[in-house]
């Protein structure tokens, strides 16, 4: 059995080289503690000496009186305790700050600015519900609805003093990102599959507020065009990892995290076990990679405080692994999702009857979509599969454009949005073309489009000569100015114009339509001027 891990480091006190990128926390033990009053009097008091508390009271006490109520009215709180309505709470270890109604209406209602503070350095939510609802909470946040976890933060919260750090996990490059162009809205797979609510849209941009950022991975497996990379585990790295095991025996493949030590144990067959900080780190391009390489299947263990939204990416990641595999005519088992630990399950999906397709030596491609192109092509090409391409999901970062000719103006919006230059113009000839290797299936042409004459068509094209060449979607003959005979539109474009000003007086009987700019001025001047006469 083989091993192969990816680690990093999570948040530790602030001893790191420099050259390391780092997002820093800085804490000087300012805790505000919500909830109902009775709880937060005994934090505080527990907590005394150690943190500098605030007590906001959120919740109302439980009707009947119990034991806890009773030694929490017996105590002496040296903090303040204020009874605000709490309207938001918010940020990171170090930079909290909870927004409270003010009598009076006081515009300026930060919790902290009243406490004289700048803000609050932790958080401790003794709440039946999370103030701070993310499925992965930022640094410095406790929510803590039982005994059993006020325990745990109690013992940690007073070690939270100083300053910390963290990888920076990701890299963002907007320019290559899908999302938005000339206000049009296309890509939001990133800001779906974030479970820390790390990733935003700020007019039209994608940012990354890498304080929140956990590192979960799966806003880099969802991007189609690279625009987010996950620097603690790069692709082209993880695939590396994975190439040289498979090169050695054909194998089957395991993606686990490192909690899940006991798996495959005791399993008797040859696998080979990648083990990951976060299972969304490994997409589609691990799983068909591995069978390229050889792997009969790949299994992906998901842990089981997988929290939802991750687990949701990953399903949805599936869905368009067992499309693939359908379109190429294997198995949907070969890539399969586990969610339970138990050895006797993995021992089924390992023992079954499955060869590998494909035993290919090549190198994978740095950039994640084209290695899952590699894959995929490499499996076409062993298989048996004669279709040249096959139906996608709607969805999928990958397939076609259909276009109504006939309504199509040849105006470019399309190709002046496109961020991935799937669609180009033909330069001096009126021609619109499109090679479908580029599509993301984004939908900004779709929405730019002034005449509504193009519809995404989800399809994997199989062969690499076709889908990576340029296909013309349209051209015309190009209309030539009436005086000067310089090209200046299209033939298309003249007959939609003039059907849509046959009833304007200005242009009745007149050829100003067939002119360029520069001779339809002169024309006007020239009647203008013969007007005056």
């Amino acid at each position: 059995m083989t091993v192969v891990t990816m680690e990093r480091p999570g948040l530790a006190v602030n001893q790191y080289e420099p050259q390391t990128s780092t997002i820093t926390y800085r804490s000087s033990g300012e805790l505000l503690i919500t909830g109902p009053e009775h709880r937060a009097r005994l934090a505080a008091a527990e907590l005394a000496g150690a943190l500098k508390c605030t007590v906001l009271i959120t919740e109302a006490m439980p009707a009947t009186v119990n034991v806890d109520m009773e030694r929490a009215a017996g105590l002496e709180i040296n903090a303040p305790i204020h009874h605000h309505s709490l309207q938001s709470l918010g940020g990171y270890m170090g930079h909290f700050d909870a927004m409270v109604s003010l009598p009076g209406g006081l515009i300026d209602n930060s919790l902290a600015k009243l406490s004289q503070l700048k803000a609050f350095d932790l958080v401790l939510d003794l709440g039946s519900s999370a103030l701070i609802g993310n499925q992965r909470s930022p640094a410095g946040y406790f929510h803590c609805p039982d005994q059993n976890s006020l325990a745990t933060a109690l013992e940690e919260l007073p070690d939270l003093v100083g300053e910390f750090s963290k990888p920076v996990y990701l890299r963002l490059n907007n320019d290559i990102c899908a999302h938005s162009n000339s206000t049009l809205i296309g890509c939001t797979r990133c800001l779906e599959v974030c479970p820390a609510d790390a990733i935003s849209s700020v007019s039209g941009r994608i940012e990354v507020d890498h304080h929140l950022c956990h590192g979960v991975g799966g806003c880099a497996s969802a991007c189609p065009t690279g625009a987010i990379e996950h620097l603690e585990t790069p692709p082209h790295q993880l695939l590396q990892r994975l190439r040289e095991p498979l090169q050695q025996q054909s194998a089957a493949v395991i993606i686990r995290t490192d909690d899940n030590t006991d798996i495959a144990a005791n399993i008797a067959e040859p696998v080979i076990q990648l083990v990951l900080e976060e299972i969304n780190c490994a997409g589609l391009e691990t799983w068909f990679s591995a069978l390229a390489w050889g792997a009969p299947r790949v299994v992906i263990f998901a842990p089981d405080d997988l929290d939802e939204t991750a687990r949701s990416a990953l399903q949805t990641q599936l869905g368009f692994a067992h499309a693939i595999l359908h379109g190429l005519g294997l198995e949907t088992t070969r890539i399969s999702l586990l969610e339970s630990t138990n050895a006797d399950t993995l021992s089924q999906w390992l023992t079954s009857d499955l060869t590998p397709v494909s035993n290919a030596s090549y190198l994978p491609d740095h950039k994640r979509r084209e290695a899952l192109f590699q894959a995929i092509d490499q499996l076409f090409t062993a298989g048996e599969q004669q279709a040249q391409a096959f139906g996608l999901p709607a969805g999928m970062p990958m397939g076609g454009l259909d276009i109504n000719q006939e309504q199509c103006t040849l105006c470019m919006s399309c190709a002046g949005v496109c961020p991935t230059q799937a669609l180009q113009s033909g330069g001096d000839s009126p021609k619109l073309l499109f090679t479908q290797h580029n599509c993301v299936q984004c939908g900004l042409c779709v929405s730019a489009c002034p005449e509504k004459v193009l519809d995404l068509r989800s399809e994997y094209q199989l062969d690499p000569s076709v889908r990576k060449s340029q296909q013309t979607l349209n051209e015309d003959a190009p209309l030539c100015c009436g005086d000067c005979g310089k090209p200046f539109a299209t033939q298309s474009l003249l007959r939609k114009m003039q059907e849509k000003l046959s009833g304007h007086s200005m242009f009745q009987n007149s050829n100003l339509l067939e002119l360029c700019g520069d001779c339809r001025v002169k024309a006007l001047m020239k009647q203008d001027s013969e007007l005056l006469q």
